[in-house]
């Protein structure tokens, strides 16, 4: 199985800290460590963007309108035109390497993942599976080692996706 799942605890993290993270920093000031049973977490908040770090820097995550792609993001790897990068989180830690950036668009889901698999394709990307289960579009590739998903849901009018990026193995 890709280690990219191996970071269903790097996603928990990502998906609870920054909504705690969020309301402890506004209300005690710009920087905060939080204890969690996976070890400290600090949460740090510039106006409505949050910087998350983890296990000694084996995790990072950005949020909010400074969100931008990770420094060694491979440029094979498609972003949509038109969207906008709204998170994106790396995990070193052993076993659980991998990206992942969380978009919007204003288009459909339906448009977004055609979006990615066109660029996907193009960058000799082969397309494993693709799922729509109640609403949610799901697309799995491969390349070279590499294991790509592509979660997508309508929200907001528009659409969000989630890109989980990792290491066969």
């Amino acid at each position: 199985m890709p280690r990219l799942f191996g970071m269903r605890r790097i996603a928990a993290l990502v998906v609870l800290v920054p909504a705690l993270g969020l309301g402890s920093v506004a209300c005690g000031g710009d920087e905060e460590t939080i204890e969690t049973d996976a070890g400290d977490v600090s949460v740090s908040r510039d106006g409505e963007d949050v910087h998350v770090t983890a296990r000694d820097g084996q995790f990072e995550g950005r949020f909010g309108k400074s969100a931008e792609l990770p420094e060694n993001f491979p440029d094979d790897v498609p972003i949509p035109e038109g969207a906008t990068i709204v998170g994106a989180m790396t995990s070193r830690e052993p076993g659980a390497e991998g990206t992942m950036v969380s978009i919007q668009s204003d288009g459909s889901t339906d448009a977004l993942l055609k979006a990615f698999r066109t660029g996907l394709d193009a960058n000799g990307w082969s397309v494993d599976q693709e799922m729509n289960v109640m609403g949610q579009r799901m697309l799995h590739a491969s390349k070279g080692g590499r294991s790509l998903m592509v979660q997508g849901m309508e929200r907001d009018g528009g659409s969000h996706a989630m890109v989980h990026l990792g290491e066969d193995g």
